[in-house]
């Protein structure tokens, strides 16, 4: 008799550990469904963007964002080169009143540090095939582009170029 309460006792503890662990490794696959989830909208700016700018005599820059979704959300790949700036950093992507916002994530290594974790970088916002920027912690080089315009332009491949 000792010996099957033994055994009842062994069976409901295995019993109760692979019913807790099924619970949750099904709390993990649910938390990765949440957060792979497909966000529609963010989805329409996944691609890659450049800018450039050039003031005689001879200074210019470029910026490039690679819009990405990876598995726990949107990132973009934030470049800046030019006349003695170098930022390469990986920004969050996120829904704004614009649009979408850039926000400082993480500096790629050998970038200059320009920009704190947790600031706004700029604000993107389509309208058919061009896309109106919104300029927030990078501000562009030529002053006259700092005041909201239409920066970027659609192209066949779906990349986008300075119009100006």
């Amino acid at each position: 008799m000792k010996r099957n309460k033994c055994s009842c006792f062994a069976l409901i503890f295995v019993f109760l550990f692979f019913s807790c662990s099924s619970e949750a490794e099904m709390g993990d696959i649910n938390s990765q469904m949440v957060t792979n989830h497909k966000d529609e909208y963010i989805e329409n700016y996944v691609g890659e963007y450049e800018f450039y700018e050039f003031l005689p005599p001879n200074f210019n820059m470029m910026y490039d964002i690679v819009v990405y979704r990876q598995n726990d959300g949107y990132y973009a790949n934030f470049l800046m080169n030019g006349h003695t700036t170098f930022v390469d950093v990986i920004a969050k992507v996120v829904k704004s009143p614009e649009g979408i916002s850039l926000i400082m994530y993480k500096n790629n290594e050998n970038s200059m540090k320009v920009f704190e974790e947790g600031e706004e970088l700029l604000a993107l916002s389509k309208n058919d095939d061009s896309v109106y920027t919104y300029w927030k912690g990078v501000e562009p080089m030529k002053k006259e582009n700092l005041n909201n315009k239409y920066c970027f332009e659609t192209q066949g491949d779906g990349s986008l170029v300075l119009t100006n």
